[in-house]
C-alpha cells in the first residue's frame, strides 16, 4: 500500500528539524549529503542535487583515488551530455569529491549508497545472483564510523530485501546511541541522457518501512526531490515494491529488446546491466520454484548457444504501438521508440506514401454524393455486427448488409435483443437498421449488388490435422471466398477483416482468381479489426488507427483509396495507415502478442510479490510511468481471456514454427504458459487457503465472462478456475450479469468433458450476487464487473459460513475495508497477512 504519510501522525511534520512543506530551506539549515560511489550513478545524481539545492553541502566520496581525481578536474572520468557544465558551476561550491568516506560519513545526515553491483563469478549464484560485497562493505563502513543517527539509502541496483540486509549490518555494528533508516531510491537512468532523465524524471520512487520514523526519513529525502520534481512525481511504497520496481523496470525493457530484435537501435540502455538483472531474475524464480517465470526470462533474454541472434522480418510496421499508447495520453509515448519501430519497416505508412498516386480523376468521381455505393459484410459476429453499424451510421449514404448462415443469429439482429452485447450498439442499431442497415441470410443477393465485401467470419485454431492447437482454421474464409467468385458478376473489392495468417489476402486472392467469373476482377485488401470488448464502440468510433493493406499497383491503391473514403466520413486522414497486405495482416498478430506478453509479463512479477512482501500494484505504477513503458496493460490478474490473444499467439507460434525460426515460436509459447500456470495457481491458492480442501463447501464465483462489459466467454479465465474446483469437488454458485445460465453450462461441459446434467451437481446460477454468496465458505472474484466494488459487503458477511474469505483475482476491492468487517482477504501480487480485525491468519 503507498503510504499517506501526511495522515499517519500530527507530529510528524513538526519532527522534521525544520524542513517544511515548501521547497525551500532556510539559509542556516545546512544538509549535508554523503554519497558512497562515485560512478555513472553517484557522480551525475549528486551533480544534479547539488545544482538544484545550493544549501546543501554534497560530498562523494570514492576509494579510487584516480576517479576522485578526474572528478576534479577539466576531464571527467565519464562522458554525459551537459554534465561537464553542471559539474563545473557546482563543484567546490556545494559539491565536493573527496576519498576521505569516513569524515563525510560523519559529516552526512543522509548518505546515498551508489556502488558496483555485479553478477556473482563465483559460488552460489554464480553468473546469475548480484554481487553484493561492495554494499556490505559500505554498510559496514557507515556502521563502524557513524557517530549520529543516518538516514541510508540504496541507489545500487539490488535484489528485493536487500534493505532488510543492509539494516541487519548497521544494527548488529553500529555505535551506542546511534539509529538508522534504511530507504530504497532506485534510479531509472539511461545512459547518454542521465542529465535529462535527472532533471525531468518520469517519476521519482522512495521505498522505506511503513512507521512513523520510516515516513519521516522517506519525507526528508522527498524534500530533496521537491526542490524541482513536482510533488505528484515523487511516489512512496516500502523498500521491497521500490526494490522489485527497479529490476521489473529492466526486464520490460530487455522484452523490447529481443522483441523488435533492433538492438543497435532500441534505446540506450546497458546491455550489461540488463543481462545481470535478468540473470538475477532468474536465479531468484529457481530458488522459489518459479519454473515457469525463470522460463519466460530465459527465452527473453539467453539466445540459445552457438545460435545468431534472432532475425525479425524485414517489414514490420508499427500500428499495434498506438493500441498500447494513445497518442494523446497525458504521458506521451518516447518519440525515439517511435523512430525505432519506423525503422523496421521497408515502407513509410502515412497516407499511401511509396504508392503510386491518385488524381481526383482517376477516382471516377467518388465522393460524399455518390450514393449507389454497397458495402456487404459476410458474418455478423463480434466484428461485423459493430464494425457495420458504425459504418452504417456514419455514411447514410452507404446501404450495408451484414450477412450469415445462422437463421437465429441474424433474427437476433433483427429484434430487440441483441445476440452480443456492447455499450452503446443497441442504440446505434435501433436508430439505422432497415434505413441504410440490414442484416439478412440471403448472401448470395448481399454479394451480387456490393462493390466492397468485408469478410469478417470464424478463424479458430485448429482442432485437427496438421498444425492442431496452433494453426488458425481458414475453413470459413475460404468458403466465403468461393462464395464470391462463385456468385459475383462484377468487379469487387474483398477486405479480409477476419485475424488472419500472414498471406492469408494471397490466399484468397488464388481462390478467387480461379473461380471467378469471366470478365470479373477483384481486389483483396487487409482491413484488420483493433477492438477490445467492452469497448468496441468506443473503439470504432474513436480508433487509435486504421490499417488497410494493399497491392502495391494502381488498381491496388485505388482500392485502397476507396476504403479510405469510407473511414475518412469521421476519421482523421492522419490515423488512417496504407501499407502492403502482408505488413497488415502481421502488424495485427504482433498487435495483440504484445499485448498479451505484458499480461503475462506482470503476472509473473505478480508471484515475486507474494513470495517477497511487494505490491504488483505499486511495482505496476512505479514501472508505468515510464513514458517509455507506459502503464496500459500492466494490470496483474488470472489471466488474459477472449476470443483473440491466445489464437493470434498460436497463430504467431505456428508462423515462426513454420518458417523454422523455433526459438521465436518458443518464446512467445512461453506468454501462453504464463497465463496457464497463472490461473492454476490462483485456483490452488483458494484450495490450500481454505484448509486444503474445497470438497463439499459452497463458493460463489462472481463473474464468468473474460472480462466485464461483454457477455464474451471465449478463454475466459473463470472457466479454467471453475474447472479446477470443480476437480477438488467444490459446489459452485456463478453469478454473471449478462452471460446466461446455458452459456456457462455450455462452456463447462465442454472444459471438464462431461454433461451438462452431470455438471449440475457441481454447478448453480445464481440470478444476483447475495445470493450467490449466502451460506458459502468464499467467494471468488473473476470478473471486473462494477457492480462487484458497490456490494454491501457487511450483509453478505453476515450471511457466510465463518471464517469468511474473499479471493480477489482482479484487484478490484478494498482489502483493508474487508478486513474490517472480518473476511480474510486473499489476492493476486501481494503476501497475505494476518487480519488484524480477526484471529485469523493465513495458512
Amino acid at each position: 500500500m503507498t503510504m499517506e504519510l501526511e495522515s499517519q501522525s500530527n507530529n510528524t511534520d513538526n519532527s522534521i528539524n525544520n524542513i517544511t512543506d515548501s521547497s525551500s530551506q532556510s539559509d542556516n539549515s545546512i544538509f549535508h549529503i554523503c554519497c558512497i560511489g562515485a560512478g555513472y550513478v553517484g557522480g551525475p545524481t549528486c551533480a544534479v542535487i547539488a545544482s538544484k539545492c545550493p544549501n546543501i553541502h554534497i560530498t562523494v566520496v570514492d576509494v579510487s583515488a584516480e576517479r576522485i581525481a578526474a572528478w576534479n578536474s577539466d576531464s571527467l572520468p565519464i562522458f554525459e551530455p551537459a554534465l561537464d557544465e553542471i559539474v563545473q558551476k557546482s563543484r567546490n561550491r556545494n559539491l565536493f569529491f573527496s576519498t576521505d568516506t569516513d569524515k563525510a560519513i560523519q559529516e552526512a545526515d543522509l548518505i546515498f549508497i551508489s556502488v558496483n553491483t555485479p553478477t556473482k563469478s563465483y559460488g552460489f549464484g554464480t553468473g546469475r545472483a548480484p554481487d553484493l560485497r561492495y554494499v556490505e562493505e559500505a554498510a559496514r563502513q557507515i556502521a563502524h564510523t557513524a557517530t549520529s543517527d543516518k538516514i541510508v539509502v540504496e541507489k545500487s541496483t539490488v535484489p528485493v530485501k536487500a534493505c532488510e540486509s543492509i539494516k541487519t549490518i548497521l544494527k548488529t555494528n553500529k555505535r551506542y546511541g546511534v539509529n538508522y533508516q534504511v530507504l530504497s531510491n532506485p534510479e531509472f537512468l539511461a545512459e547518454g541522457s542521465a542529465i535529462h532523465d535527472l532533471l525531468a524524471p518520469d517519476r521519482v520512487l522512495i521505498g522505506g518501512e511503513e512507521t512513523i520514523e520510516g515516513s519521516l526519513a522517506i519525507k526528508k529525502l522527498s524534500w530533496i526531490y521537491e526542490h524541482w520534481v513536482p510533488k505528484e512525481k515523487i511516489l512512496t511504497t516500502n523498500t521491497w515494491s521500490s526494490e522489485l520496481s527497479k529490476i521489473y523496470w529492466k526486464e520490460c525493457f530487455i522484452k523490447l529488446k529481443q522483441t523488435t530484435k533492433k538492438k543497435s537501435i532500441i534505446l540506450t540502455l546497458d546491455s550489461i546491466h540488463l543481462s545481470k538483472d535478468a540473470g538475477y531474475f532468474q536465479y531468484k524464480d529457481e530458488n522459489n520454484g518459479m519454473e515457469y517465470l525463470r522460463q519466460l526470462i530465459h527465452n527473453i533474454c539467453i539466445p540459445e548457444d552457438g545460435k545468431p541472434p534472432l532475425k525479425i522480418p524485414n517489414i514490420v510496421h508499427t500500428s499495434f504501438l498506438r493500441f498500447i499508447k494513445k497518442p494523446n495520453d497525458p504521458i506521451k509515448f518516447e518519440e525515439k521508440f517511435h523512430r525505432i519501430c519506423h525503422e523496421l519497416s521497408a515502407m513509410t505508412l502515412n497516407n499511401g506514401d511509396g504508392m503510386p498516386t491518385l488524381s481526383d480523376n482517376e477516382m471516377n468521381g467518388f465522393s460524399d454524393d455518390n450514393s449507389t455505393f454497397r458495402i456487404c459484410c459476410i458474418g455478423a459476429g463480434y466484428v461485423g455486427g459493430p464494425t457495420c453499424a458504425i459504418i452504417a451510421s456514419k455514411c447514410p449514404k452507404i446501404k450495408v448488409t451484414v450477412v450469415d448462415v445462422s437463421a437465429d443469429r441474424i433474427a437476433a439482429w433483427n429484434s430487440d435483443h441483441l445476440p452480443l452485447f456492447e455499450p452503446g450498439l443497441e442504440e446505434i442499431i435501433r436508430k439505422i437498421r432497415n434505413r441504410n442497415l440490414f442484416f439478412s441470410t440471403d448472401t448470395k443477393k448481399a454479394i451480387q449488388e456490393a462493390d466492397l465485401i468485408f469478410i469478417s467470419v470464424n478463424t479458430p485454431t485448429k482442432s485437427y490435422g496438421f498444425g492442431n492447437g496452433r494453426a488458425p482454421d481458414l475453413r470459413y474464409v475460404e468458403e466465403a471466398a468461393r462464395q464470391i467468385a462463385h456468385t459475383a458478376t462484377s468487379n469487387k473489392i474483398v477486405v479480409e477483416k477476419s485475424t488472419v495468417p500472414v498471406n492469408a489476402a494471397e490466399s484468397i486472392k488464388t481462390i478467387l482468381k480461379t473461380n471467378k467469373q469471366p470478365g470479373v476482377s477483384y481486389q483483396v485488401l487487409s482491413n484488420p479489426e483493433f477492438l477490445a470488448e467492452g469497448s468496441a464502440i468506443k473503439d470504432l468510433l474513436a480508433p487509435d488507427r486504421v490499417l488497410i493493406g494493399g497491392d502495391e499497383t494502381v488498381d491496388g491503391s485505388l482500392a485502397i483509396k476507396k476504403l479510405s473514403w469510407i473511414y475518412e466520413h469521421w476519421v482523421p486522414k492522419e490515423r488512417i495507415l496504407t501499407t502492403n497486405t502482408w505488413s497488415s495482416e502481421l502488424s495485427k498478430l504482433v498487435a495483440n502478442a504484445f499485448l498479451a506478453q505484458r499480461i503475462s509479463s506482470i503476472n509473473t512479477i505478480s508471484a515475486v510479490c507474494e513470495a517477497t512482501g511487494a505490491s504488483v500494484n505499486e511495482v505496476a505504477k512505479a514501472v508505468g510511468l515510464d513514458s517509455r513503458i507506459g502503464s496500459k496493460f500492466l494490470n496483474a490478474s488470472i489471466g488474459f481471456g477472449g476470443s483473440c490473444f491466445q489464437k493470434d499467439i498460436y497463430n504467431l507460434i505456428y508462423l515462426a514454427e513454420s518458417l523454422k525460426l523455433e526459438p521465436v515460436a518458443q518464446y512467445w509459447l512461453q506468454v501462453i504458459k504464463v497465463n496457464d500456470w497463472q490461473r492454476e495457481r490462483f485456483a490452488q491458492m483458494i484450495v490450500h487457503n481454505l484448509f486444503g480442501s474445497v470438497s463439499g463447501k459452497k463458493i460463489a464465483i462472481y463473474g464468468f465472462a473474460f472480462k466485464k462489459d461483454t457477455a464474451d466467454t471465449r478463454e475466459s479465465s473463470s472457466i479454467y478456475v471453475c474447472r479446477y474446483l470443480i476437480a477438488e469437488g467444490a459446489s459452485l454458485h456463478i453469478y454473471d450479469p449478462k452471460v446466461s445460465s446455458n452459456q456457462i453450462f455450455l462452456d463447462l461441459s465442454e472444459q471438464i468433458g462431461t454433461s451438462e446434467q452431470e455438471l449440475s451437481h457441481h454447478v448453480q446460477i445464481a440470478n444476483e450476487p447475495y445470493k450467490a454468496a449466502k451460506n458459502s465458505h468464499a467467494i471468488v472474484v473473476c470478473t471486473e464487473w462494477d457492480e462487484f466494488a458497490k456490494l454491501d459487503y457487511q450483509l453478505i458477511y453476515s450471511t457466510m459460513q465463518k471464517p469468511s474469505y474473499i479471493f480477489d483475482g482482479r484487484l478490484m476491492l478494498d482489502h483493508d475495508y474487508l478486513m474490517s468487517i472480518g473476511f480474510n482477504v486473499f489476492c493476486i501480487g501481494k503476501k497475505p497477512s494476518k487480519n488484524p480485525f480477526s484471529n485469523q491468519s493465513p495458512l
